[in-house]
C-alpha cells in the first residue's frame, strides 16, 4: 500500500514557498527520497555551467546517489559532492564575506600548535596544568610522543566543544573559565585561539545570526540537496537555517516510520512536534488520528529503542521551522515475515493492527546464523548467495550489500571464501569488491610507506628487510623478482645478518658497538666474494669472502646493496630529532628513493606526497619551534592518511562488501549483515576523562545510538531478504556466544509480528525458528542429512563429506598400482644418487618422476645473533677441526675462519662455543685416535660399467686397508646406517674382490663394524638396491630410514616384554617400534610421518602394506647381519 495523495498539496506547497527555509521530505524508501530530488532537479540552474551542490556524508551515499539520478535522469554530471564541515565554511564565508574557506581549527592543526603552546604554559601557570604536568612532565624532561597524542586528544576535544558545545567555546572566550582541575582547558582554548587569529565555528555562526544577507552570493550555491544525513551538529543545522532563508535547501530524509514519536526538549517543542505529528499522521493513515495514539507505549517498540538519533535529527529540524512534507512510505504486501515486520511499524495507523500469525513454509525472508567464527560466516554467506542466485533469474550481483561492523577483520576470509569461486568447484562466479578498509591494509603503496616509518624504529633485523625487499613496491622500485628474493634469503643465512645496519646502530639499541652480524658485516662480505675467493680459508681484514657473488648474482648484489645503502643512509637522519621542516625533506628524499613512479601507485603516491607537503606547508607554520622524532611524525601521518580514504568500489556492478557506517542506508533487494557480535555492534563510545561535554544533549554524536539507528534503517532498506550471521560458538568448546543487542531486540520485535508455533507444548520463539545454528567446519556431516543444508555449491567440501559419512571406506592411494617405465631409460647412477633416494623414496618420486616442488618449511633467520652454536654450524666446525687432528685437512685457524665467516656468537661467546666443539673433537680424537691415525690411502674414485648401467662413486679415506666413516656426534642415525651400508657394498663389490671392512665411529662407546663380503656378494646386494632404486621411480615404495630400521630391528632381534606387559606377536611389536618413528612423541620431535612427501604419498598408515616390512628385510637385513661392533681397545 502506497500513500501518494498529498503529492499535488506538496508541489503547491513547494511552489508557494519559493524554496525558501528548510524543507524535509521523508520516506522509508531510499528510491522515492531519490525519485524527488530528480523531479526538483529536472528544473536547471540559472547558469548552466554552475555544479549542482549535494551535502552528504559519506562516499558509498555519494555513489549510490550518482547510479540512481544517471539511471532516472539520463545524463547526471557537473555535481559537486561535498561533506558536513566543507559546505558549513562554503555559507559562512558567502554570508560573512571574509574568513578562512575551509576549518582552521582542524584536529591535526589544533593538535600541533597546541603541542607548540604547551611548554610554554605549563612553565607559566604551574598550578592551572599540575594535572598537564603530571602526565607529560614537565618542560624539557616529556616525551614527545607521550605529548603529541595527548595533544591530539585535547584537539579531539576541542573539536567536539566547538560542534556541539559552542555556549562553552564562547564563555571561555569572554574570560569565564571553568574552575577546579578542568581550568586548563579554558586556558589552552584562549591560548589556542589568540595563535590562530582566525575566528573559530561558534564564534562566527554567533556573527552569522546579525547577517542580514550574504555579502558574497557567489561564493553561495544557487540551491542545496542534503541526502541521506540522519544526525548533524545542531550549530551546522543553524547555519543551514540561514541558508535556507536565502537559498532552496532541501532535506531528502530516510524515516523508518511516517510518525517517530518521541522525547522533546520543552513544553513549546512539544506543541510544535504534537501539530506537525498529527498533521503527518492524518496524511498517512487517511482517517482521523488522536493525540493518545501517538506515544511511546502505542508506538513501534523497535522504533522506540533503535530511532533515538532519528527522532532527535527531526526534532531539531521541527525547532528550526521545517517545513515537512512526508513523502510516499513504502508498505509492502504479502505475508513474508521481512514484509510483516516492515507494515509493523505502521500499527499507529492502523484500526486493526498487524495480525500476528505463523509464518509460511518456505518463508526465508529473514534468515540469521550462527557461526564458529569469522571464516565460518563468510562459508555459509556464500552458499546462501550462491543458492538465491540460482533460484532467482532476476536477481544481479549489484542487488547484494553485504554489511559487517570490521571489514578489515573479515577481509581476509570474504578474499578467501569468495575469491577465485571457479577454481573451487562453484558453479557460478560473481565479481564483489570489499570497501572501506583502512588504507594501509588496501593500499600496498601506503602500508610499505608505513613499514619504512618503522622500519627507522626497529633494529633492521634481516625479516624487517626482507619483508621490504618483497613488497611490491620495493619489487617494482628495484626490478625484484621472486630469483631475488630467494637469493637474498639464502645470502642473508649464509652472511649471517641478524640485525642492525652497522656497529653504531646496534650502539644506540644498547647492544656493543661491533659489525659482527650486522648488514655491513654481511655486504663486506658479498663485496669481497666479488673480487676473490675465499675457498674456505682466505680472509681479507676479518672478513671472509662469500663465493656466491658472480655473474648474475653480482648484479643481484648491486640492487641489494642500493637498498642497504639508502637505508642506512636514511637511518641516521631517523634517529635524530628534527622540526617539521626538517621531516618534510627527509620524507621527501625517501619517497624519492623508495617509490616507483608508475600509474600503478599514482593515486596513493600522491595521497602520501600530499600528506608530506602538508607537514611543510601547513603544519611547520604551527609549530615552528618544535622538534620531534620520527615515532610523533609517524603516529601525524597515520591519522592523516586514514581520514576520508576509502579503498575499493562502492556499488559496483558486483556485489558490494562495506562498513556497518551511519548515513549510509541505501536499498538493495538483498542486504546482508555479518559480524553482528556482542561488543562489536554497536559500538561503545569512550570519552577521556577530562571531557567538559557533560550530560548527552539532542544532537549529540552517539557512535552506539548512531548504529542503532542505523540498524533500524537498514531493516527497512532491505526489499526482498534480510540476512543477519554473528560468531554464536566458541570455536573451540561449541559454547554460546549471544548475538549483538539490536539482534537480540529484532528478536523480540518479532515475537510480535509473528506465531512460531510451538513443540510439545511450549511456545516458541523467533530465536528458535529463525536462528539456525551452524556445523563448524563447511563439510560437517549434519549438513548433508535431513535437508538441513538445501544445496552445496562446493565439490570439495560434498567429497569431504561423503567420505565422512562412509567412515569405513579406505582411502584411495595418492597413486594407484604402478606408472609406465619412465621416457628415458635409466643407463647413469652414482651412488650419492642411490643413498638419496634410499633416505626419501618418496621424495624422490615426486620430485623426479612427477617433476614437483615440495614445500617443506625452512627455518627462516634469526632476527637475533646467536648466543650458541647452532646443530649445522656446530657440526661443520667439529668436522674441520677433525679433518685437521686425523692429518685430512691441511692446518688452518679455524677459529679466526669462523669467526670472519660469521658463524660464531660474538664476543668472547664466540671463543667459548668453538672451544666446547674443539672439546669434543678432543674427546673423539682420545677415544678413537689410535683407529683414525694410521696408514692412510687416497680416496678412490669409480666408474664402472654394471648390469648395463654406468656407476660411479667416490669411496674412502681408507686407514689400514679399512674403509673408515666418522661422525663426531651423540648418536647414529638409520640415514647414517644406509649411507655406511651402500659405501660399504660398493668398496667391497669394485675394490677389493675378498671384500674390505668398513667402520663407523661416532661418540658412542662402540664403532659399528661391517665385516667383509665377497665381491659377488656385494655386487647381487647392489644389484637389488638398484632393482628398488627403478620401482621407486614408478611408483611410491613404502621404505622409511628410521621406521624400517626399528621394524626390522625388533624382528631380528626381539625385546622382551616389561613385567606386567600384555604379550604381544612379534610382528604387532616391530609395528609398534616403527610407529614411534612415524608419530610425534615426546622423544620423536622430527617423526616421518609428518614430512610433505610422506603426508602425499601415504594418506593412511603404511605399516600394514604388504611390500613395507619386505623392503625393510630386503634393504636392512643384510646389514644388520654383516653389522658387528668394536670397543675403543680393538683395533
Amino acid at each position: 500500500m502506497s500513500f501518494n495523495s498529498e503529492e499535488p498539496i506538496i508541489s503547491t506547497i513547494g511552489q508557494t514557498l519559493g524554496g525558501r527555509g528548510i524543507t524535509l521530505y521523508g520516506s522509508n524508501d531510499p528510491e522515492e527520497l531519490i525519485r524527488k530530488c530528480a523531479e526538483d532537479l529536472s528544473v536547471g540552474l540559472s547558469d548552466p555551467f554552475r555544479e549542482e551542490e549535494f551535502l552528504v556524508q559519506s562516499r558509498g551515499m555519494n555513489s549510490w546517489i550518482k547510479l540512481q539520478m544517471a539511471d532516472r535522469m539520463g545524463v547526471f554530471a557537473n555535481i559537486r559532492f561535498r561533506f558536513s564541515e566543507e559546505t558549513i565554511w562554503m555559507i559562512l564565508r558567502g554570508f560573512i564575506g571574509e574568513g578562512p574557506s575551509k576549518n582552521p581549527y582542524t584536529k591535526e592543526g589544533m593538535a600541533w600548535k597546541i603541542f607548540d603552546l604547551l611548554p610554554n604554559l605549563i612553565s607559566r601557570d604551574v598550578d592551572v596544568f599540575a594535572p598537564v604536568s603530571r602526565y607529560v612532565g614537565v618542560s624539557g624532561e616529556r616525551s614527545a610522543d607521550r605529548t603529541f597524542r595527548l595533544c591530539r586528544q585535547v584537539a579531539t576535544l576541542f573539536d567536539s566543544y566547538q560542534a556541539y558545545r559552542p555556549d562553552m567555546i564562547m564563555d571561555w572566550q569572554a574570560g569565564r573559565l571553568p574552575g577546579g582541575k578542568n581550568r586548563w582547558q579554558g586556558v589552552l582554548w584562549q591560548a589556542l585561539r589568540a595563535a590562530f587569529v582566525e575566528e573559530s565555528l561558534p564564534e562566527l555562526v554567533y556573527k552569522l545570526q546579525a547577517v542580514d544577507r550574504a555579502v558574497r552570493e557567489d561564493l553561495l550555491p544557487e540551491r542545496l540537496s542534503v541526502f541521506g544525513i540522519s544526525t548533524m551538529p545542531p550549530i551546522f543545522l543553524d547555519v543551514l537555517q540561514k541558508y535556507g532563508r536565502f537559498r532552496p535547501l532541501r532535506i531528502y530524509a530516510l524515516q523508518p516510520a511516517p510518525v517517530m514519536w518521541g522525547e522533546v526538549e520543552s513544553e513549546k517543542n512539544l506543541s510544535k512536534w504534537k501539530a506537525r505529528a498529527l498533521e503527518r499522521a492524518k496524511a498517512q493513515a487517511k482517517r482521523p488520528v488522536a493525540e493518545d495514539e501517538l506515544s511511546d507505549q502505542a508506538g513501534n517498540p523497535l522504533i522506540g529503542s533503535l530511532g533515538r538519533t532519528g527522532r532527535e535529527f527531526f526534532n531539531l529540524l521541527v525547532d528550526r521551522d521545517a517545513h515537512d512534507f512526508p513523502l510516499n512510505f513504502r508498505k509492502p504486501k504479502g505475508d513474508l515475515l521481512l514484509a510483516r515486520l516492515q507494515r509493523w511499524t505502521f500499527e499507529v495507523f492502523e484500526k486493526e493492527p498487524e495480525e500476528r500469525k505463523s509464518i509460511a513454509d518456505g518463508d526465508e525472508s529473514i534468515r540469521i546464523n550462527s557461526c564458529h567464527g569469522p571464516m565460518r560466516e563468510a562459508e555459509v554467506l556464500r552458499d546462501y548467495l550462491l543458492r538465491r542466485f540460482a533460484e532467482d533469474s532476476t536477481l544481479c550481483p549489484r542487488d547484494v550489500v553485504v554489511m559487517m561492523p570490521d571489514p578489515e577483520g573479515y577481509a581476509p576470509y570474504l578474499r578467501a571464501t569468495f575469491g577465485g569461486m571457479e577454481k573451487t568447484g562453484m558453479p557460478k562466479y560473481f565479481p564483489f569488491s570489499i570497501v572501506d578498509r583502512e588504507p594501509r591494509q588496501e593500499s600496498q603503496l601506503v602500508d610499505c610507506f608505513f613499514d619504512l616509518l618503522e622500519f627507522f624504529d626497529g633494529r633492521a633485523t634481516n625479516r624487517e628487510v626482507l619483508d621490504l625487499l618483497d613488497s611490491s613496491v620495493f619489487r617494482a622500485k628495484f626490478e625484484l623478482e621472486d630469483e631475488d628474493i630467494e637469493a637474498f634469503r639464502d645470502w642473508i643465512r649464509d652472511c649471517h645478518a641478524h640485525w642492525g645496519l652497522s656497529g653504531d646502530h646496534r650502539e644506540r639499541f644498547g647492544s656493543v658497538n661491533t659489525d659482527e652480524h650486522t648488514w655491513r658485516k654481511a655486504l663486506d662480505r658479498m663485496a669481497l666474494g666479488f673480487c676473490m675467493r675465499s675457498n674456505g680459508d682466505r680472509t681479507w681484514e676479518g672478513s671472509m669472502p662469500y663465493d656466491e657473488i658472480e655473474g648474475e648474482n653480482a648484479l643481484r648484489f648491486g640492487k641489494l646493496f642500493k637498498v642497504i645503502n639508502a637505508l642506512t643512509v636514511l637511518e641516521v637522519k631517523a634517529g635524530k630529532e628534527l622540526s617539521l621542516i626538517g621531516w618534510f625533506e627527509f620524507l621527501s628524499e625517501l619517497t624519492d628513493q623508495f617509490f616507483p613512479s608508475n600509474n600503478e601507485t599514482l593515486m596513493d603516491r600522491r595521497r602520501v606526497q600530499e600528506a608530506i607537503r602538508a607537514l611543510g606547508d601547513d603544519y611547520y607554520k604551527l609549530a615552528e619551534k618544535s622538534v620531534v622524532p620520527l615515532r610523533v611524525v609517524r603516529y601525524h601521518l597515520n591519522n592523516v592518511l586514514d581520514v576520508g580514504t576509502p579503498q575499493g568500489q562502492f556499488l559496483t556492478s558486483g556485489v558490494t562488501f562495506c562498513g556497518l557506517r551511519p548515513m549510509r542506508s541505501v536499498s538493495a533487494r538483498i542486504i546482508c549483515m555479518i559480524g553482528m557480535d556482542d561488543g562489536a555492534f554497536p559500538r561503545q563510545t569512550r570519552t577521556p576523562s577530562f571531557d567538559l561535554s557533560g550530560d548527552r544533549k539532542p544532537g549529540d554524536r552517539s557512535a552506539r545510538e548512531d548504529d542503532r539507528y542505523l540498524f533500524l534503517e537498514t531493516i527497512w532498506c532491505a526489499r526482498d531478504y534480510l540476512y543477519i550471521s554473528y560468531v554464536g560458538q566458541s570455536i573451540r568448546q561449541s559454547q554460546k556466544i549471544p548475538p549483538s543487542v539490536v539482534v537480540n531486540e529484532l528478536l523480540d520485535g518479532l515475537d510480535k509480528v509473528a506465531d512460531f508455533g510451538s513443540n510439545e507444548g511450549v511456545q516458541l520463539k523467533a530465536r528458535d525458528k529463525l536462528v539456525c545454528v551452524q556445523t563448524l567446519h563447511p563439510f560437517g556431516r549434519e549438513n548433508y542429512i535431513g535437508g538441513r543444508l538445501e544445496r552445496s555449491y562446493s565439490r570439495d567440501n560434498l567429497v569431504a563429506a561423503q567420505a565422512l559419512l562412509r567412515p569405513d571406506e579406505d582411502t584411495p592411494p595418492f597413486v594407484s598400482g604402478k606408472m609406465s617405465e619412465p621416457a628415458e631409460k635409466l643407463t647413469e647412477l652414482g651412488m650419492e644418487d642411490l643413498i638419496r633416494f634410499l633416505e626419501g623414496p618418496a621424495e624422490v618420486f615426486l620430485k623426479e618422476r612427477l617433476g614437483m616442488s615440495l614445500w617443506e618449511e625452512e627455518a627462516a633467520a634469526d632476527a637475533c645473533e646467536p648466543l650458541q652454536l647452532g646443530g649445522l654450524e656446530k657440526y661443520v666446525i667439529k668436522d674441520r677441526l677433525l679433518g685437521i687432528a686425523l692429518d685430512l685437512e691441511k692446518e688452518a685457524d679455524l677459529y679466526e675462519l669462523a669467526k670472519a665467516e660469521g658463524g660464531l656468537p660474538p664476543g668472547s661467546l664466540g671463543k667459548v662455543w668453538f672451544n666446547e666443539a674443539k672439546r669434543e673433537v678432543e674427546q673423539f680424537v682420545e677415544q678413537w685416535g689410535t683407529h683414525l691415525k694410521g696408514e692412510k690411502s687416497e680416496s678412490v674414485i669409480l666408474g664402472v660399467d654394471f648390469e648395463g648401467l654406468r656407476l660411479k662413486a667416490e669411496l674412502g679415506p681408507f686407514v689400514a686397508d679399512r674403509q673408515i666413516l666418522y661422525r663426531c656426534v651423540d648418536k647414529v642415525k638409520a640415514k647414517d646406517r644406509l649411507r655406511f651400508w651402500v659405501r660399504h657394498l660398493f668398496a667391497s663389490a669394485f675394490i677389493e674382490s675378498g671384500g674390505v671392512e668398513t667402520r663407523y665411529y661416532s661418540m658412542e662407546k662402540k664403532f659399528l663394524s661391517l665385516k667383509p663380503i665377497d665381491g659377488e656378494s656385494a655386487r647381487q646386494q647392489i644389484r637389488g638396491l638398484i632393482e628398488i632404486y627403478q620401482k621407486g621411480i614408478s611408483q611410491p615404495l613404502p621404505f622409511f630410514p628410521e621406521a624400517s630400521f626399528a621394524f626390522i630391528s625388533e624382528r631380528l632381534e626381539p625385546t622382551h616384554e616389561k613385567r606386567g606387559e600384555e604379550p604381544l606377536s612379534p610382528q604387532s611389536k616391530a609395528i609398534g617400534k616403527a610407529k614411534g618413528k612415524w608419530y610425534p612423541s615426546d622423544y620423536n620431535k622430527n617423526p616421518e610421518g609428518n614430512l610433505a612427501a610422506n603426508q602425499l604419498c601415504f594418506r593412511e598408515e603404511p605399516f600394514e602394506l604388504i611390500n613395507f616390512a619386505g623392503l625393510a628385510e630386503k634393504i636392512y637385513g643384510p646389514f644388520l647381519k654383516a653389522s658387528g661392533s668394536g670397543e675403543e681397545n680393538e683395533v
